[in-house]
C-alpha cells in the first residue's frame, strides 16, 4: 500500500526473522521471511526497508544487506559462511536507525560440516568432580568405521568455561583405541564448564571436535530474589520470586531453607520450572536467610530483601475464565491513604482507578481493554510516587490457531506429501493470514540454537524484557507448567522500554546544493529532482529557509530500487554540487558494528559438537554430493559476491590484478584496453536518416551496433554495455527528456580503484542480451573520491530475487534416479495465503533419507495476530506403493 502522508511522528518498531532452520551446511542457503511490528505488535509499513546482517564470534561482519517491506514483512535469502561454527544474524528495520542496539533482532545459526567423522571418539566422565578431590578423569575411546579401535590417536583437549579458554594440552590413546584420562587440580568455581577433544591429524578428512559438558558435585549458584511489586512490607502477606542460575544463560532447579539469622528455619521452597519459583512470607523487622540444600548442600548463605516498615504489597490473582484481580494488602501505617491505580500497556496508560485502602482489597482489571502481551500495573500515591508494579502476560484474542492435515499417515523417500493449513481465531472463525512455511529434516538440522524464539514467542514476550529467558517457546505451549511459568518469568525479568530512533525519520534523503568554488555556499534557488528508476517519473521538491531539502521516507515508500537525485543545469558555466546527509548511513553502519561487538567471543561453537548434535551414520555417508561436501575449486570468493569458475571459459574473458598494468591508474584506460569489442565510454546516440539524438550521456559503449526499423524510420543503435561492480548493477537512464548526467563514466570516475581485484568481460552478439563488464574490489569496499555530483542515486534495499528451488518426482524415471537427493531443507515458501475459509494447502517432495521431517508454519492474519504450529512426520525406508 503507498503512504501518501509525510511521517509527522517516530516510530517504534520490532523485528523479527523466521528462518528455514538453525543450522546450515557450508555455504548453503539461508531463506527467511522478516517481519516488523510496532510498538503495540501491530504490523508496521513505516519502514522502507530491512537492514540484515551476519556477524562471527570475532566481532566480523561478514554480511549486510537490505530488503524491500512490503505491508511489514520482507523475504529474502543470504548464502551460510564455509566455515564451521556459530554465527549471528542482526536485523533492524530501517525507521530504527539510530535507536538502541537493544531494539534490534539477533538470531544464532550454526555452520556444519555435512561430513560424518571418519574416527568416532567418544568420552565419558566417570563420576563428578568434588571438592576434595578436585579431579576430572574421562574413559575416552577411538573407533574407525564404528568397529575398528584406532590406535596411538593424538588428541587435544581444552578445558573452556562461560569466561573462556582455562586450560588445555595434548593426549594420545593406546594400541586398542582407548585412553584413561586424568587431569588434576581442577579449577573450582568454573560458569558451564565443558572440555573440547579435537585432533588437527591431516591424515584425516574431517577434523575430530568432541565437546563434554562436566559435572561438577558443587558449583556456583547465583540465587536473585524478586519481591511482587518490588518491595517486600513488614507484617502482611508478601509474595517472593526467585531464580538460580549456574551460568549466564544456564538455569540449575534447587531446593532451599528459608530461616532466621538465629538459624531457625522458616520454610523449605523448591523451584518449579528451569530454576524459577515463589512462595509467600509474611516478614518482620528481622532478616531472613536462604540455604540451598538440593541438588548439593551449599554453605554459602543468601540474604532475602529486607522488608520496608510501610507500604502496601501487590500481588497479581487469576481467577477461571482469564479475570485477574490485583490484591492489595496496605501495612498498618498505610491504612485510610489514597492511592491511584493504573493498568499500562505498550507504555501507554490506560485506565487509572482512585483507590482508598483501609484493608486487604481486590481490584478486578478491566481485561477487555488488554491485546495479548506484557501489562503494568502500578500503584501510586496521590502525589504521583510510584509504590509498587506488578508485571504481568495477559492472554487475549492476540493469537491465531494453524491446523495442519497431512493427505497420508506414512510417506516414503521421494513421496509427495499434501498439507492442508487452516487458519482460525480463538473461537473458531476462520481468518485469513500471510504464513511462511517450511519443511526440513529434523534430524539432520538439529543444533543449540534450536530454543531460539518464534515469531509469537518473540513479539509478544521476549522482545519486552531484559535478560535472558530459558526455553522461550515453552510458555505459549499446551504443556502443564507452561501458564505458571509464564507468570514466574515475568515476575523474575524487568520489562524492556523501547525508545524511537534519535532522528526523526531516519530514511528520509536530506542534503543542500552547493556552489563549486572555495566558498562552497548553499544554493536555494534551484529545484531538487527527484526520479525513480522503474517509471521515471520526476517529482520536485523545494528548499527550506535554511537552503536544506528534505524527501521524506514516506514519499520514498514504493518507490523502487533506486532514486535519481538530481537538479537542472541552467548553462556550462553553472557548477553545483549536490551535498547528502549521511548521519544516518553513518548511524546504520554503526548499529551494526555495535550489534557484532556485542557478541565477540560471546559465540562459542563449542557446543555445536555436543554428542547428541553429532550427524548420525547412514548409507549417504560416502556420497560426494554438492550439498553434502564442499567442493574447492578455482573460484574467487570475494565474500558474498565471487567470481564463478565458467569466468574463465569463453565467451568471459577475467584478469586477476597481478594480470592488469597498474602503471596508469585510471579505471576507464583499464576498461577500454581490457577487450577490443569495448569501444569508449562517452554519449551513447541512437542514429536515423533524419539526424542522430543523445539516448543517455557517458555510457560504456560496445562496438557492436544494432539496427531498428526500416526505410526512413529506421534507427542504428549504438549498444551499451552492463557494467557490475561487486556484483552490484550500474544503472544508466534510457531515452529521457533531457537527459540525466548519471550515467557509468562518471560514476567510474568517483571511485578510487586502488584495491581492484579483478575484472571479468563477456561479450554478447544477441539482440536479446547485452554484453557485461564485472568489476571485483578487495572485500567488496568501494573507496569514493572527494569529488562534486550534480546527481545522487540512493539504493532504499536491493532486488535479490530468488527462487526456492523443489525437486518433483512425478514419472518412475524420477523417482529411480540414482543420484541421491540429501536435501535438509525440503521445501520453503515466504509467503503462503490463506483464502477467506482461512484454508491453504502446500506440496512438496520428500528427499531420500528416512529421518523426521518437521513442518513449521508461521505467521500472521490482516489483525496482525500471530499464530505458530509445528509438527513432525516419519519418512519410512522405502517408497510407499
Amino acid at each position: 500500500m503507498f503512504l501518501p502522508q509525510d511521517i509527522e511522528a517516530q516510530v517504534i518498531e520490532k523485528s523479527y526473522l523466521s528462518t528455514d532452520k538453525n543450522i546450515y551446511a557450508p555455504n548453503d542457503t539461508i531463506w527467511f521471511k522478516s517481519y516488523v511490528f510496532d510498538e503495540t505488535n501491530k504490523l508496521s509499513d513505516q519502514s522502507i526497508s530491512f537492514k540484515l546482517g551476519l556477524g562471527t564470534n570475532q566481532g566480523e561482519k561478514l554480511h549486510e544487506s537490505s530488503w524491500q517491506i512490503i505491508e511489514g514483512t520482507a523475504e529474502g535469502w543470504l548464502l551460510a559462511p564455509r566455515e564451521e561454527g556459530q554465527y549471528v544474524l542482526l536485523a533492524f528495520s530501517g525507521q530504527m536507525i539510530g535507536a538502541s542496539a537493544d531494539t534490534a533482532f539477533t538470531k544464532r545459526f550454526y555452520v556444519r560440516s555435512e561430513l560424518v567423522d571418519e574416527v568416532l571418539v567418544t568420552a565419558n566422565q566417570i563420576e563428578p568432580i568434588t571438592i576434595a578431590e578436585r579431579v576430572l578423569k574421562l574413559d575416552i575411546t577411538s573407533m574407525i568405521n564404528r568397529n575398528k579401535p584406532s590406535a596411538k590417536l593424538r588428541l587435544k583437549y581444552e578445558l573452556v568455561s562461560s569466561n573462556g579458554l582455562e586450560k588445555t594440552g595434548r593426549m594420545r590413546t593406546d594400541e586398542e583405541g582407548k585412553l584413561a584420562f586424568e587431569l588434576d587440580k581442577f579449577p573450582l568455581g568454573l560458569s558451564d564448564p565443558r572440555i573440547l577433544i579435537s585432533s588437527e591429524d591431516k591424515s584425516l578428512t574431517r577434523a575430530i571436535n568432541l565437546t563434554l559438558p562436566i559435572e561438577v558435585e558443587q558449583q556456583p549458584i547465583d540465587l536473585q530474589f524478586f519481591p511482587e511489586g518490588g518491595h517486600l512490607i513488614q507484617g502482611v502477606a508478601n509474595n517472593l520470586a526467585f531464580k538460580a542460575m549456574s551460568g549466564p544463560q544456564e538455569t540449575i532447579d534447587i531446593t532451599m531453607v528459608i530461616k532466621t539469622m538465629q538459624g531457625e528455619i522458616v520454610d523449605t521452597v523448591s523451584s518449579y520450572y528451569k530454576g524459577m519459583g515463589q512462595f509467600s512470607l509474611i516478614p518482620g523487622s528481622q532478616e531472613l536467610q536462604a540455604q540451598i540444600i538440593s541438588p548439593f548442600q551449599l554453605e554459602g548463605l543468601y540474604k532475602l530483601p529486607i522488608a520496608k516498615e510501610q507500604g502496601v504489597a501487590i500481588s497479581l490473582v487469576k481467577q477461571p475464565e482469564t479475570k485477574e484481580l490485583i490484591r492489595l494488602i496496605p501495612s498498618s501505617g498505610a491504612r485510610g491513604t489514597d492511592f491511584v491505580l493504573e493498568l499500562n500497556q505498550f507504555s501507554n496508560p490506560l485506565i487509572r482507578l482512585n483507590v482508598k485502602l483501609d484493608h486487604r482489597q481486590f481490584l478486578e482489571l478491566p481485561t477487555e481493554l488488554l491485546a495479548s502481551g506484557l501489562a503494568r500495573a502500578t500503584l501510586y500515591t496521590k502525589e504521583g510516587e510510584p509504590l509498587a508494579e506488578r508485571l504481568f502476560f495477559h492472554h487475549g484474542d492476540k493469537e491465531i490457531d494453524f491446523k495442519l492435515t497431512f493427505d497420508k499417515a506414512s510417506y516414503g523417500p521421494r513421496e509427495e506429501v499434501k498439507v492442508k493449513i487452516e487458519a482460525s481465531d480463538r473461537n473458531g472463525n476462520p481468518v485469513k493470514s500471510n504464513f511462511s512455511f517450511s519443511a526440513i529434516d529434523f534430524d539432520r538440522t538439529r543444533g543449540p540454537a534450536d530454543d531460539t524464539p518464534n515469531l509469537m514467542t518473540h513479539m509478544l514476550l521476549t522482545s519486552e524484557l531484559v535478560g535472558h529467558i530459558p526455553t522461550p517457546n515453552f510458555y505459549f505451549s499446551d504443556a502443564p507448567k507452561a501458564m505458571e511459568a509464564l507468570n514466574l518469568v515475568t515476575l523474575t525479568n524487568g520489562w524492556r522500554k523501547l525508545v524511537p530512533s534519535r532522528f526523526d525519520d531516519p530514511e528520509a534523503i536530506s542534503g543542500s546544493i552547493l556552489f563549486n568554488n572555495n566558498k562552497r555556499k548553499k544554493i536555494g534557488d534551484k529545484p531538487i529532482n527527484v526520479m525513480d528508476l522503474q517509471t521515471f517519473n520526476i517529482e520536485s521538491f523545494a528548499f527550506d529557509k535554511d537552503k536544506t531539502f528534505e524527501i521524506p521516507s514516506s514519499f520514498l515508500k514504493y518507490k523502487g530500487d533506486s532514486i535519481l537525485i538530481s537538479s537542472v543545469t541552467k548553462n556550462k558555466k553553472d557548477r553545483f554540487s549536490i551535498q547528502l546527509n549521511d548521519s544516518s548511513r553513518i548511524a546504520s553502519i554503526d548499529l551494526f558494528k555495535t550489534l557484532t561487538s556485542k557478541f565477540k567471543d560471546k559465540l562459542i561453537k563449542d557446543k555445536l559438537y555436543y554428542p547428541q548434535y553429532k550427524l548420525a551414520e547412514d548409507r549417504f555417508n560416502n556420497v560426494l554430493l554438492l550439498n553434502s561436501v564442499t567442493v574447492e575449486s578455482n573460484s574467487l570468493d570475494f565474500g558474498t559476491c565471487k567470481i564463478a569458475d565458467f569466468q574463465f571459459e569463453k565467451p568471459w574473458k577475467t584478469k586477476l590484478v597481478d594480470e592488469l598494468d597498474l602503471s596508469n591508474n585510471s579505471i576507464r584506460n583499464q576498461i577500454l584496453m581490457f577487450d577490443r569489442t569495448i569501444n569508449r565510454i562517452g554519449d551513447l546516440r541512437a542514429m536515423s536518416r533524419i539526424g542522430s539524438g543523445i539516448a543517455a550521456e557517458d555510457v560504456l559503449i560496445s562496438s557492436n551496433t544494432r539496427r531498428a526499423g526500416s526505410g526512413s524510420l529506421g534507427f542504428k543503435f549504438e549498444v551499451p554495455i552492463e557494467v557490475f561492480i561487486n556484483c552490484e548493477k550500474i544503472p544508466f537512464i534510457k531515452y529521457t527528456t533531457p537527459p540525466y548526467d548519471f550515467q557509468v563514466g562518471k560514476t567510474l570516475d568517483a571511485i578510487d580503484f586502488s584495491n581492484l581485484k579483478a575484472i571479468s568481460y563477456k561479450r554478447s552478439d544477441s539482440d536479446f542480451e547485452l554484453s557485461q563488464l564485472m568489476i571485483y574490489t578487495e572485500k567488496e569496499e568501494i573507496i569514493y573520491k572527494p569529488t562534486f555530483r550534480k546527481h545522487r542515486v540512493i539504493k532504499p534495499f536491493e532486488d535479490y530475487t530468488r527462487e526456492f528451488y523443489a525437486p518433483k518426482y512425478i514419472t518412475k524415471k524420477q523417482r529411480n534416479d540414482p543420484v541421491p537427493d540429501l536435501r535438509t531443507t525440503l521445501f520453503w515458501q515466504a509467503n503462503v495465503v490463506t483464502d477467506e475459509k482461512g484454508e491453504a494447502e502446500i506440496s512438496f517432495y520428500n528427499a531420500d533419507r528416512p529421518n523426521r521431517i518437521q513442518v513449521t508454519v508461521e505467521g500472521v492474519d490482516t489483525q496482525s495476530r500471530i499464530g505458530f504450529s509445528q509438527i513432525i512426520y516419519q519418512v519410512n525406508e522405502k517408497q510407499d506403493n
